[in-house]
């Protein structure tokens, strides 16, 4: 009998410890700092018509943008306009050639960068050299940026591009032999 009254009262215990923790109602409600208190520590210069919050909480997101609205001098000392701008992204699949099996994609990453993907070689000609060209004149080089000493197969290639050059001054990417004038492959970017 005395088991069962303190098996009871235990039971009782146990029911009223719990049940008094969460029938407790919580009637604090969060409040939330309207967005003129929330912007009262930032700086006013950046609180401007039209702002994106998070270009407020990512300061490297500000500044990019920042940049790239302001023509200000980005990698490698040259100023970006619009028309430099629209070509960063574009990209060049090279015309399959199957004397030499040259294929690949490139695509311009930036004011002073090109990556080049999937890149394939059989070594035919010697010493592959890529250059920058215009689609319009494709046998005049406007700048050597890659020479390919031997065969490769589906390799990844960096070609930085020469600070002197513009994107807007070329607008392909060609492979010539060294004993040939004309390319063997073009790459036009689009």
């Amino acid at each position: 009998m005395k088991t069962k009254l303190i098996i009871a009262f235990c039971s009782l215990l146990f029911l009223f410890a719990f049940t008094g923790c969460s029938s407790q109602s919580n009637n604090k409600k969060t409040t939330e700092a309207p967005v003129q208190e929330e912007l009262s520590d930032i700086d006013p210069l950046l609180v401007k018509s039209g702002f994106v919050r998070l270009q407020l909480t990512d300061p490297v997101l500000y500044d990019y943008n920042e940049k790239i609205g302001s023509g200000i001098q980005q990698s490698g000392g040259k100023d970006i306009n619009s028309d430099n701008q629209k070509r960063i992204g574009l990209i060049a699949n090279f015309r399959k050639n199957s004397k030499y099996n040259i294929s690949g994609m490139a695509q311009i990453i930036s004011q002073d960068k090109i990556e080049v993907k999937g890149f394939s070689y059989n070594g035919g000609c010697g010493p592959l050299i890529l250059g920058l060209t215009n689609s319009s004149n494709e046998t005049k080089i406007i700048a050597k940026v890659k020479e390919i000493s031997s065969p490769v197969s589906d390799i990844g290639i960096s070609i930085s591009i020469p600070s002197n050059i513009e994107l807007i001054r070329f607008d392909s990417i060609a492979a010539y032999c060294p004993t040939s004038e004309n390319p063997v492959s073009v790459a036009v970017f689009q």
